[in-house]
């Protein structure tokens, strides 16, 4: 992929096997949190970072970044609300 970094749901482990669980889910705040602490541990201006994200719950990490970007063809609430924020959108074919 080309990526330094990856931030990523984290599974439950308890006795040394997996119990199916996720300890960090990476979704919605969850994720927003964790790609702002990523960030202040690496020294990262959240504002001139740019974000990716196709769903109204990648909105709280996108919106933490100076350059979030819509993706896809998202559904029409959250289209809306990222077109009235002034989000670029990269439709995909």
């Amino acid at each position: 992929m080309g990526a330094d970094d990856i931030l990523a749901s984290e599974p439950e482990i308890t006795g040394g096997h997996y119990t199916g669980g996720i300890t960090t889910p990476m979704i919605s705040h969850g994720k927003a949190d964790a790609v702002q602490a990523h960030a202040a541990r690496l020294g990262y201006d959240l504002d001139s970072c740019h974000a990716y994200g196709d769903d109204a719950s990648d909105e709280p990490f996108m919106e933490r970044t100076g350059h979030p970007v819509v993706v896809g063809h998202p559904k029409e609430s959250f289209a809306t609300k990222s077109s009235q924020l002034g989000w670029h959108l990269i439709p995909v074919t």
